[in-house]
């Protein structure tokens, strides 16, 4: 669902594309740092992962693009 919203909202606008570039960028060390952590993986996982699937569930539904998530889905980025 991130993937879809990423790939269908995201990399639409210059602010979208600069937002993934440093995601790109920031992410892995993060997440090394994240992985070490077991109270921080949780802390990440609900404050941070469940609101931002919450947002996008939320958003693509509002959007009328559930159906077209489910296409996407069937060759796209699983998870």
């Amino acid at each position: 669902m991130l993937c879809f919203f990423r790939d269908e909202y995201l990399s639409a606008s210059s602010l979208g594309r600069a937002f993934i570039a440093l995601y790109v960028r920031f992410s892995p060390p993060l997440a090394r740092a994240i992985a070490k952590e077991s109270m921080l993986r949780t802390l990440v996982r609900y404050c941070i992962v469940a609101p931002a699937l919450l947002f996008t569930e939320k958003f693509l539904a509002y959007a009328g693009r559930k159906e077209k998530l489910k296409k996407w889905q069937d060759g796209n980025c699983q998870g």
